[in-house]
């Protein structure tokens, strides 16, 4: 079901496609329809999902919550989003890398100013032992 929100451009498809799932299921990666949204910069969607009651918090295996995939995508209004409704833009993923290492490794200067401006911590290393400054000029 995840691979259909892909496809989906509009609200009443994506409705169609929730009343026949649980917004809770994810797949064999614990990825959920927050995460694919977030990542793929659907706003519109992200906050339709959270009206129906969808879990904003949820990780999937990789320890990444929708700021993750957002920030890996650079989809900074999708960030500050989330971040309005509590989520941390601070918290490691598995490999240790914050939101703002994301954004930096994919060259996203809008979004790594973002996260800098809201918070994010500049100097916090990954399991690498590189913080962002670094991953800038990877």
């Amino acid at each position: 079901k995840l691979k259909l929100l892909n496809s989906i451009n509009n609200l009443a498809g994506l409705e169609e496609i929730i009343r026949a799932s649980d917004l809770s299921n994810a797949n064999k990666e614990g990825e959920c329809f927050v995460h694919v949204a977030s990542g793929m910069g659907q706003l519109d969607v992200l906050k339709f999902l959270h009206f129906k009651g969808a879990d904003l918090f949820r990780l999937d295996e990789n320890s990444e919550s929708g700021v993750h995939w957002a920030a890996r995508q650079g989809h900074k209004d999708v960030i500050e989003f989330l971040h309005q409704r509590g989520l941390s833009l601070n918290t490691p993923n598995k490999a240790g890398d914050t939101p703002l290492h994301l954004a930096a490794k994919q060259g996203h200067s809008q979004t790594v100013d973002f996260l800098c401006k809201h918070g994010a911590d500049k100097n916090r290393p990954n399991e690498v032992r590189s913080n962002f400054k670094f991953e800038i000029f990877i």
